[in-house]
């Protein structure tokens, strides 16, 4: 396996995604720049509707939250 070609950004989470993503990664003993480039990989294989979907989702949920 080669060396990951990386850049670093800087990025705003919601407290609630990163108390979550914070537990998991502990929890799994992975490092939280694995899971978001895993998942932000696989959100981005997904086709147009299920990503609008996926967002779609996560803003009502956030509204309900407030």
């Amino acid at each position: 396996m080669g060396t990951a070609r990386t850049k670093s950004v800087t990025v705003r989470l919601d407290l609630d995604v990163n108390g979550q993503l914070d537990r998991f990664c502990k929890d799994a003993e992975l490092a939280k720049s694995l899971v978001v480039n895993s998942a932000l990989a696989y959100f981005l294989r997904d086709n147009d509707k299920a990503r609008l979907d996926a967002v779609t989702d996560y803003v009502i949920r956030a509204k309900k939250r407030k």
